[in-house]
């Protein structure tokens, strides 16, 4: 095999991915047109990754990133499969290279981010030989400020803040409390009628087969309950975990803060 010929399998290699032979073959039925060769090995990846998406990735990450001026933020789920991917460093690469890419150019659209890295990604799909997949993803841009954070890969929460941005470390600390109880919404106010109307009838039934229930004492039983539950699902209604003395609501005022909206991202495994 000439020298030329050589220079081109290691071409297409590092444009593609793909395994020497493999590449050698792809060469050879291209007469070694290196276009065609790019072309035919990329129609390859796609029938590849076509029968390996039929499966459903059930590991991966969950990834954020902030603007240094903290008007921009990210938070973005990716999959795969198996943990062994996940934990590779070449998927960790991956994922740190949409994060930089997307806050050096602000990216609203995630439809660009996709365009952007669907070859990589076709690569990394090929060389694993299982399915690499976006998640769910919030992207808070132009705000006043806005922060993301993730506890060890697997839950994040993205937050749109209206105030001062000067205490970060407090702001990390309301990100884990959101991070470790969950709210559905920010106050009361927000949580719709029905779901309410939902939880009485519930707690409503729950009195009903209670041992030794009066009946005196079912109005205040659900309406105790009915007080949980939307402390539960509410923000601001809830104790700050790093000081049970003092709510989220009271504790946002003292920093001259407000919340406009948060969204969580939690990797679910199958």
């Amino acid at each position: 095999m000439s020298k030329d010929n050589i220079e081109l399998i290691k071409k297409l290699r590092k444009k593609t991915g793909l395994g020497l032979l493999e590449c050698k073959k792809i060469l050879h039925e291209s007469n070694f047109n290196i276009s065609l060769a790019i072309k035919k090995s990329f129609n390859i990846k796609k029938d590849k990754f076509s029968k390996i998406s039929l499966s459903r990735p059930s590991k991966g990450k969950i990834l954020c990133g902030n603007s240094k001026d903290y008007k921009y933020s990210i938070l973005l789920e990716i999959n795969s499969e198996t943990d062994f991917v996940s934990n590779n460093e070449k998927f960790n690469n991956f994922c740190d290279k949409i994060i930089k890419y997307s806050i050096e150019n602000k990216i609203e659209n995630f439809d660009n981010i996709n365009d952007k890295f669907n070859l990589y990604k076709l690569n990394l799909v090929s060389e694993f030989n299982e399915n690499i997949s976006f998640g769910k993803k919030y992207i808070f841009n132009n705000t006043n400020f806005s922060f993301s954070y993730v506890h060890i890969k697997k839950i994040g929460v993205i937050i749109n803040f209206h105030g001062n941005i000067n205490n970060l470390d407090i702001i990390k600390k309301i990100s884990m409390h959101i991070i470790s109880n969950k709210p559905k919404y920010i106050c009361k106010n927000n949580i719709p009628k029905d779901i309410i109307d939902n939880e009485y009838y519930i707690q409503n039934d729950i009195f009903k087969f209670k041992e030794n229930n009066n009946e005196n004492e079912k109005d205040k039983y659900i309406k105790n309950k009915i007080e949980e539950f939307i402390i539960d699902n509410s923000l601001l209604e809830q104790k700050f975990i790093f000081d049970n003395n003092i709510n989220i609501k009271d504790l946002l005022n003292k920093y001259n803060l407000k919340i406009f909206n948060f969204k969580i991202i939690e990797l679910k495994y199958n």
